[in-house]
């Protein structure tokens, strides 16, 4: 009887397969635990811009228009200026739409005052399985958050 001290290739080829089929699973679930760990980041800032917009309709008694909301960019007014956000939003993944502001109805309550009264924020998501996604005409997944006197119209 021979005295075996190794592997045979065939042993080696179904452990490597093995392997190499774990490996593939946890790749899977790390990158599908990736773009849903950024869609709550997105979910997360349009509520911090949400409530940025609470405090500033609680200081003006209107929402702020559309040029004074910018990704990245500081959401400060007054003189002396407050901030309401050092640091607005900034979409990290390029390909991703940058997080929308819009003043709703129609912009503001009337063009000589130019108040805007309502808005919506809107962020594109990753993950077109959220429960929240809300898909347009090119099939891209959006969360909506609208202001507290505002009801969409669905």
């Amino acid at each position: 009887m021979k005295n075996k001290k190794g592997f045979t290739l065939i042993e080696l080829l179904v452990v490597i397969s093995i392997m190499a089929i774990l490996t593939i699973i946890i790749a899977a679930s790390f990158s599908s635990a990736q773009t849903k760990g950024r869609d709550i980041k997105r979910k997360s800032e349009l509520n911090s811009v949400s409530k940025a917009l609470q405090m500033y309709y609680n200081d003006y008694g209107y929402f702020p228009t559309a040029l004074e909301i910018t990704p990245g960019g500081k959401f400060e007014k007054g003189d002396p200026s407050y901030v309401y956000m050092a640091e607005l939003p900034k979409e990290v993944v390029k390909t991703m739409p940058e997080f929308n502001y819009e003043p709703t109805p129609s912009g503001c309550d009337n063009s000589v005052t130019n108040k805007c009264i309502a808005y919506t924020l809107s962020a594109g998501l990753e993950n077109r399985d959220d429960v929240q996604c809300k898909k347009n005409n090119n099939n891209e997944c959006f969360y909506y958050l609208y202001s507290p006197n505002f009801t969409p119209a669905l």
